[in-house]
Protein backbone atom coordinates (compact mmCIF):
# COMPACT_ATOMS: atom_id res chain seq x y z
CA UNK A 1 0.00 0.00 0.00
CA UNK A 2 2.89 2.37 0.88
CA UNK A 3 4.43 1.84 -2.57
CA UNK A 4 1.13 2.64 -4.29
CA UNK A 5 0.82 5.89 -2.30
CA UNK A 6 4.38 6.89 -3.16
CA UNK A 7 3.78 6.13 -6.84
CA UNK A 8 0.58 8.17 -6.79
CA UNK A 9 2.44 11.14 -5.25
CA UNK A 10 5.19 10.84 -7.84
CA UNK A 11 2.67 10.71 -10.66
CA UNK A 12 0.77 13.67 -9.25
CA UNK A 13 3.86 15.89 -8.90
CA UNK A 14 4.70 15.36 -12.58
CA UNK A 15 1.06 15.57 -13.61
CA UNK A 16 0.11 18.89 -11.99
CA UNK A 17 2.63 20.81 -14.06
CA UNK A 18 1.21 19.63 -17.37
CA UNK A 19 -2.53 19.08 -16.92
CA UNK A 20 -3.81 22.61 -16.49
CA UNK A 21 -6.98 21.81 -18.47
CA UNK A 22 -8.10 19.61 -15.59
CA UNK A 23 -9.40 20.73 -12.23
CA UNK A 24 -7.54 19.67 -9.11
CA UNK A 25 -10.21 17.05 -8.46
CA UNK A 26 -9.85 15.66 -11.97
CA UNK A 27 -6.07 15.49 -11.61
CA UNK A 28 -6.45 13.64 -8.33
CA UNK A 29 -8.90 11.18 -9.91
CA UNK A 30 -6.65 10.46 -12.89
CA UNK A 31 -3.56 10.09 -10.71
CA UNK A 32 -5.34 7.72 -8.32
CA UNK A 33 -6.90 5.51 -10.98
CA UNK A 34 -3.71 5.19 -13.05
CA UNK A 35 -1.33 4.63 -10.13
CA UNK A 36 -1.51 0.77 -10.20
CA UNK A 37 -0.21 0.52 -13.76
CA UNK A 38 3.37 -0.07 -14.94
CA UNK A 39 5.75 1.94 -17.08
CA UNK A 40 4.82 2.18 -20.76
CA UNK A 41 1.13 2.29 -19.91
CA UNK A 42 -0.47 4.67 -22.40
CA UNK A 43 -3.85 6.33 -21.96
CA UNK A 44 -5.90 8.40 -24.42
CA UNK A 45 -8.87 10.36 -23.09
CA UNK A 46 -11.57 12.40 -24.81
CA UNK A 47 -13.79 14.52 -22.58
CA UNK A 48 -16.86 16.09 -24.17
CA UNK A 49 -18.64 18.78 -22.17
CA UNK A 50 -21.69 20.55 -23.55
CA UNK A 51 -20.86 19.04 -26.92
CA UNK A 52 -17.27 20.36 -27.05
CA UNK A 53 -14.40 17.89 -27.00
CA UNK A 54 -10.94 18.09 -25.44
CA UNK A 55 -8.26 15.42 -25.79
CA UNK A 56 -5.72 14.34 -23.19
CA UNK A 57 -2.95 11.77 -23.46
CA UNK A 58 -0.64 10.24 -20.89
CA UNK A 59 2.29 7.85 -20.75
CA UNK A 60 3.69 6.36 -17.57
CA UNK A 61 7.46 6.66 -17.96
CA UNK A 62 10.04 6.19 -15.23
CA UNK A 63 7.24 6.14 -12.70
CA UNK A 64 5.89 9.50 -13.87
CA UNK A 65 2.70 10.42 -15.71
CA UNK A 66 3.88 12.36 -18.75
CA UNK A 67 1.61 14.20 -21.21
CA UNK A 68 1.66 13.07 -24.82
CA UNK A 69 -0.36 13.93 -27.90
CA UNK A 70 -2.04 10.61 -28.69
CA UNK A 71 -5.57 11.51 -29.78
CA UNK A 72 -4.89 9.87 -33.16
CA UNK A 73 -3.12 6.80 -31.74
CA UNK A 74 -4.96 3.54 -32.33
CA UNK A 75 -6.05 0.90 -29.83
CA UNK A 76 -8.13 -2.25 -29.90
CA UNK A 77 -11.45 -1.13 -28.42
CA UNK A 78 -12.69 -4.66 -27.69
CA UNK A 79 -16.37 -4.97 -26.87
CA UNK A 80 -17.22 -1.34 -27.59
CA UNK A 81 -17.37 -2.87 -31.07
CA UNK A 82 -20.72 -4.36 -30.06
CA UNK A 83 -22.31 -0.89 -30.10
CA UNK A 84 -21.25 -0.51 -33.73
CA UNK A 85 -22.65 -3.93 -34.58
CA UNK A 86 -25.99 -2.81 -33.15
CA UNK A 87 -25.69 0.44 -35.11
CA UNK A 88 -25.50 -1.61 -38.30
CA UNK A 89 -28.54 -3.58 -37.15
CA UNK A 90 -30.51 -0.39 -36.46
CA UNK A 91 -29.74 0.92 -39.93
CA UNK A 92 -30.79 -2.33 -41.61
CA UNK A 93 -34.01 -2.29 -39.59
CA UNK A 94 -34.63 1.28 -40.70
CA UNK A 95 -34.13 0.27 -44.32
CA UNK A 96 -36.53 -2.66 -43.96
CA UNK A 97 -33.84 -5.28 -44.65
CA UNK A 98 -34.29 -6.88 -41.22
CA UNK A 99 -36.70 -6.77 -38.30
CA UNK A 100 -35.72 -6.94 -34.64
CA UNK A 101 -38.34 -9.64 -34.18
CA UNK A 102 -36.89 -11.84 -36.94
CA UNK A 103 -35.90 -15.29 -35.66
CA UNK A 104 -32.30 -16.15 -36.38
CA UNK A 105 -33.50 -19.46 -37.79
CA UNK A 106 -34.66 -17.43 -40.79
CA UNK A 107 -31.05 -16.62 -41.68
CA UNK A 108 -29.16 -19.79 -40.79
CA UNK A 109 -29.29 -22.59 -43.36
CA UNK A 110 -28.88 -25.59 -41.06
CA UNK A 111 -31.42 -26.30 -38.27
CA UNK A 112 -30.33 -25.13 -34.83
CA UNK A 113 -29.60 -27.62 -32.10
CA UNK A 114 -32.42 -26.11 -30.00
CA UNK A 115 -36.14 -25.67 -30.65
CA UNK A 116 -36.59 -22.28 -28.96
CA UNK A 117 -36.90 -19.24 -31.22
CA UNK A 118 -34.13 -16.66 -30.84
CA UNK A 119 -34.58 -13.17 -32.31
CA UNK A 120 -32.12 -10.60 -33.64
CA UNK A 121 -33.18 -8.29 -30.81
CA UNK A 122 -32.18 -10.91 -28.27
CA UNK A 123 -28.74 -11.23 -29.83
CA UNK A 124 -28.28 -7.46 -29.64
CA UNK A 125 -29.41 -7.03 -26.03
CA UNK A 126 -27.83 -10.20 -24.58
CA UNK A 127 -31.10 -11.97 -23.74
CA UNK A 128 -30.87 -14.82 -26.27
CA UNK A 129 -29.91 -17.34 -23.59
CA UNK A 130 -26.61 -18.00 -25.34
CA UNK A 131 -23.47 -18.62 -23.29
CA UNK A 132 -20.67 -16.08 -23.38
CA UNK A 133 -18.65 -18.30 -25.71
CA UNK A 134 -19.46 -21.42 -27.77
CA UNK A 135 -18.52 -24.69 -26.12
CA UNK A 136 -16.50 -25.79 -29.15
CA UNK A 137 -14.15 -22.87 -28.56
CA UNK A 138 -11.31 -24.80 -26.94
CA UNK A 139 -9.39 -22.64 -24.47
CA UNK A 140 -6.91 -25.47 -23.90
CA UNK A 141 -5.90 -25.58 -27.57
CA UNK A 142 -6.23 -21.89 -28.46
CA UNK A 143 -3.21 -19.59 -28.42
CA UNK A 144 -4.30 -17.33 -25.56
CA UNK A 145 -2.18 -14.49 -26.92
CA UNK A 146 -4.54 -14.47 -29.94
CA UNK A 147 -7.33 -16.87 -28.91
CA UNK A 148 -10.02 -16.24 -31.54
CA UNK A 149 -7.80 -16.43 -34.61
CA UNK A 150 -8.70 -19.99 -35.63
CA UNK A 151 -12.40 -19.86 -34.75
CA UNK A 152 -13.99 -19.46 -38.16
CA UNK A 153 -17.38 -19.69 -39.84
CA UNK A 154 -17.24 -23.47 -40.07
CA UNK A 155 -16.70 -23.80 -36.30
CA UNK A 156 -19.47 -21.30 -35.56
CA UNK A 157 -22.03 -23.07 -37.74
CA UNK A 158 -20.96 -26.48 -36.43
CA UNK A 159 -21.66 -25.24 -32.92
CA UNK A 160 -25.06 -23.76 -33.78
CA UNK A 161 -26.30 -26.91 -35.52
CA UNK A 162 -24.74 -29.62 -33.33
CA UNK A 163 -23.67 -28.31 -29.91
CA UNK A 164 -25.85 -25.30 -29.07
CA UNK A 165 -27.42 -25.34 -25.63
CA UNK A 166 -29.16 -22.37 -24.05
CA UNK A 167 -28.47 -21.20 -20.51
CA UNK A 168 -31.86 -19.47 -20.25
CA UNK A 169 -35.15 -19.24 -22.13
CA UNK A 170 -34.67 -16.55 -24.82
CA UNK A 171 -35.94 -13.14 -23.79
CA UNK A 172 -36.05 -13.81 -20.04
CA UNK A 173 -32.57 -13.08 -18.67
CA UNK A 174 -29.60 -10.80 -19.42
CA UNK A 175 -26.47 -12.85 -20.03
CA UNK A 176 -23.58 -11.09 -21.74
CA UNK A 177 -22.55 -13.05 -24.82
CA UNK A 178 -19.67 -12.55 -27.24
CA UNK A 179 -21.14 -15.47 -29.15
CA UNK A 180 -24.50 -13.73 -29.55
CA UNK A 181 -23.15 -10.48 -30.97
CA UNK A 182 -20.59 -12.30 -33.12
CA UNK A 183 -23.46 -14.35 -34.53
CA UNK A 184 -25.46 -11.16 -35.16
CA UNK A 185 -22.63 -9.77 -37.27
CA UNK A 186 -22.39 -13.02 -39.18
CA UNK A 187 -26.14 -13.02 -39.92
CA UNK A 188 -26.16 -9.41 -41.10
CA UNK A 189 -23.20 -10.04 -43.36
CA UNK A 190 -24.84 -13.10 -44.92
CA UNK A 191 -28.23 -11.39 -45.33
CA UNK A 192 -26.75 -8.33 -47.07
CA UNK A 193 -24.05 -10.26 -48.96
CA UNK A 194 -21.61 -7.69 -47.56
CA UNK A 195 -18.58 -8.21 -45.37
CA UNK A 196 -18.79 -7.07 -41.77
CA UNK A 197 -15.94 -4.63 -42.51
CA UNK A 198 -17.90 -3.06 -45.37
CA UNK A 199 -21.05 -2.83 -43.23
CA UNK A 200 -19.04 -0.93 -40.63
CA UNK A 201 -17.68 1.41 -43.27
CA UNK A 202 -21.13 2.15 -44.69
CA UNK A 203 -23.21 2.49 -41.55
CA UNK A 204 -20.67 3.83 -39.05
CA UNK A 205 -17.17 4.82 -40.12
CA UNK A 206 -18.03 6.77 -43.26
CA UNK A 207 -21.37 8.02 -41.93
CA UNK A 208 -19.80 9.54 -38.81
CA UNK A 209 -16.46 10.62 -40.30
CA UNK A 210 -14.50 7.99 -38.40
CA UNK A 211 -11.71 8.09 -40.94
CA UNK A 212 -9.12 6.09 -38.99
CA UNK A 213 -11.22 3.21 -37.61
CA UNK A 214 -10.90 -0.28 -39.04
CA UNK A 215 -10.96 -3.97 -38.19
CA UNK A 216 -7.91 -4.68 -40.37
CA UNK A 217 -4.47 -3.76 -39.02
CA UNK A 218 -3.18 -3.48 -42.60
CA UNK A 219 -5.50 -0.48 -43.09
CA UNK A 220 -4.20 1.55 -40.16
CA UNK A 221 -3.46 5.18 -40.99
CA UNK A 222 -2.09 6.10 -37.56
CA UNK A 223 0.16 4.58 -34.93
CA UNK A 224 -1.10 1.40 -33.27
CA UNK A 225 -0.16 1.53 -29.61
CA UNK A 226 1.45 -1.73 -28.57
CA UNK A 227 -0.84 -3.79 -26.36
CA UNK A 228 0.56 -5.09 -23.10
CA UNK A 229 -0.31 -8.22 -21.14
CA UNK A 230 -1.20 -8.44 -17.45
CA UNK A 231 2.49 -8.16 -16.56
CA UNK A 232 3.04 -5.11 -18.75
CA UNK A 233 4.93 -6.95 -21.50
CA UNK A 234 4.15 -6.41 -25.20
CA UNK A 235 1.54 -8.91 -26.37
CA UNK A 236 -0.12 -9.98 -29.60
CA UNK A 237 -3.05 -8.20 -31.17
CA UNK A 238 -6.25 -10.20 -31.52
CA UNK A 239 -7.86 -11.50 -34.72
CA UNK A 240 -11.51 -12.28 -33.97
CA UNK A 241 -12.34 -14.13 -37.20
CA UNK A 242 -15.98 -15.35 -37.13
CA UNK A 243 -16.70 -13.36 -33.96
CA UNK A 244 -15.36 -10.05 -35.28
CA UNK A 245 -18.66 -8.27 -34.60
CA UNK A 246 -18.11 -8.85 -30.88
CA UNK A 247 -14.83 -6.99 -30.57
CA UNK A 248 -12.59 -6.45 -33.61
CA UNK A 249 -12.55 -2.66 -34.09
CA UNK A 250 -9.32 -0.65 -33.81
CA UNK A 251 -9.94 3.05 -33.26
CA UNK A 252 -8.81 6.23 -31.53
CA UNK A 253 -10.41 8.79 -29.24
CA UNK A 254 -10.91 11.28 -32.08
CA UNK A 255 -13.11 8.87 -34.04
CA UNK A 256 -14.95 7.68 -30.95
CA UNK A 257 -15.59 11.29 -29.92
CA UNK A 258 -17.21 11.94 -33.31
CA UNK A 259 -19.44 8.92 -32.77
CA UNK A 260 -20.30 10.18 -29.28
CA UNK A 261 -21.20 13.61 -30.63
CA UNK A 262 -23.42 11.95 -33.24
CA UNK A 263 -25.47 10.55 -30.36
CA UNK A 264 -26.52 14.13 -29.55
CA UNK A 265 -28.34 14.41 -32.90
CA UNK A 266 -31.97 13.65 -32.11
CA UNK A 267 -32.76 13.32 -35.82
CA UNK A 268 -30.48 10.29 -36.24
CA UNK A 269 -33.15 7.58 -36.05
CA UNK A 270 -30.75 4.65 -36.22
CA UNK A 271 -28.71 5.83 -33.25
CA UNK A 272 -31.89 6.68 -31.35
CA UNK A 273 -33.06 3.11 -31.88
CA UNK A 274 -29.87 1.71 -30.36
CA UNK A 275 -30.50 3.78 -27.22
CA UNK A 276 -34.14 2.74 -26.81
CA UNK A 277 -34.70 0.47 -23.78
CA UNK A 278 -35.41 -3.14 -24.76
CA UNK A 279 -34.88 -5.09 -21.51
CA UNK A 280 -34.74 -4.16 -17.83
CA UNK A 281 -31.83 -5.86 -16.12
CA UNK A 282 -32.30 -4.26 -12.69
CA UNK A 283 -33.23 -0.93 -11.10
CA UNK A 284 -29.96 0.64 -12.23
CA UNK A 285 -29.53 -0.79 -15.75
CA UNK A 286 -31.54 -1.51 -18.87
CA UNK A 287 -30.36 -2.73 -22.26
CA UNK A 288 -30.73 -0.91 -25.54
CA UNK A 289 -29.28 -2.40 -28.70
CA UNK A 290 -25.67 -2.94 -27.66
CA UNK A 291 -25.66 -0.06 -25.19
CA UNK A 292 -26.02 -0.50 -21.45
CA UNK A 293 -28.45 2.18 -20.23
CA UNK A 294 -27.38 3.25 -16.74
CA UNK A 295 -29.20 5.29 -14.11
CA UNK A 296 -26.70 6.92 -11.76
CA UNK A 297 -27.16 7.47 -8.03
CA UNK A 298 -27.98 11.10 -8.71
CA UNK A 299 -30.51 10.23 -11.40
CA UNK A 300 -28.57 10.92 -14.61
CA UNK A 301 -29.11 8.60 -17.54
CA UNK A 302 -25.96 7.44 -19.29
CA UNK A 303 -25.29 5.04 -22.12
CA UNK A 304 -22.16 3.00 -21.59
CA UNK A 305 -20.00 0.20 -22.89
CA UNK A 306 -16.51 -0.96 -22.15
CA UNK A 307 -14.09 -3.30 -23.84
CA UNK A 308 -11.07 -5.45 -23.24
CA UNK A 309 -8.65 -7.68 -25.13
CA UNK A 310 -5.36 -9.30 -24.17
CA UNK A 311 -3.51 -6.00 -24.53
CA UNK A 312 -6.12 -3.26 -24.17
CA UNK A 313 -8.91 -1.90 -21.96
CA UNK A 314 -11.44 0.77 -22.95
CA UNK A 315 -14.51 2.53 -21.56
CA UNK A 316 -17.05 4.94 -23.04
CA UNK A 317 -19.94 6.71 -21.32
CA UNK A 318 -22.31 9.32 -22.76
CA UNK A 319 -24.97 11.60 -21.29
CA UNK A 320 -26.97 12.58 -24.36
CA UNK A 321 -29.14 15.04 -22.43
CA UNK A 322 -26.22 17.15 -21.19
CA UNK A 323 -24.10 16.38 -24.29
CA UNK A 324 -21.29 15.10 -22.09
CA UNK A 325 -19.12 12.05 -22.71
CA UNK A 326 -15.87 10.39 -21.66
CA UNK A 327 -13.91 7.98 -23.84
CA UNK A 328 -10.82 6.21 -22.48
CA UNK A 329 -8.54 3.95 -24.50
CA UNK A 330 -5.52 2.23 -22.96
CA UNK A 331 -2.94 -0.47 -23.59
CA UNK A 332 -3.80 -2.08 -20.25
CA UNK A 333 -4.68 -5.76 -20.54
CA UNK A 334 -8.22 -6.84 -19.74
CA UNK A 335 -6.49 -9.51 -17.64
CA UNK A 336 -4.60 -6.98 -15.50
CA UNK A 337 -5.82 -7.29 -11.92
CA UNK A 338 -6.68 -3.57 -11.78
CA UNK A 339 -8.24 -3.16 -15.23
CA UNK A 340 -11.56 -2.13 -13.61
CA UNK A 341 -9.88 1.15 -12.65
CA UNK A 342 -10.47 2.32 -16.22
CA UNK A 343 -14.25 2.05 -15.87
CA UNK A 344 -13.94 3.74 -12.48
CA UNK A 345 -11.95 6.56 -14.09
CA UNK A 346 -14.52 6.92 -16.86
CA UNK A 347 -17.41 7.19 -14.41
CA UNK A 348 -15.53 9.56 -12.11
CA UNK A 349 -14.68 11.92 -14.97
CA UNK A 350 -18.30 11.78 -16.15
CA UNK A 351 -19.37 12.94 -12.71
CA UNK A 352 -16.83 15.75 -12.83
CA UNK A 353 -18.15 16.97 -16.20
CA UNK A 354 -21.54 17.78 -14.75
CA UNK A 355 -20.03 20.12 -12.17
Amino acid sequence: MKNVVLLALTLFSAFTAVAQDFTVDQRNIITEKLSPFPNKTEVSIACIKNGEVKYHGFLIKNGKLEPIDNSKSMYEIGSITKVFTSTILANLVGEGSLSLSDPIQKYIADPLHVDQEITLLQLANHTAGLPKMPTNFNYFVANMANPYKDYGEAELMEYMSHDLELDNTPGTHYEYSNLGVGLLGYIMSKQTVTSYADLLDKYAFTKYNMESSTIDRKDLKNLLVKGRDYNGNVTSNWDLNALSAAGAIISNVEDLARFAQAQFNEKDEALALTRKPTFKVNSKMEMGLGWHLLTTKSGEEWIWHNGGTGGYTSSKAIDTGKENAVIILTNISAFHKDHAQIDALCFALMNELKM
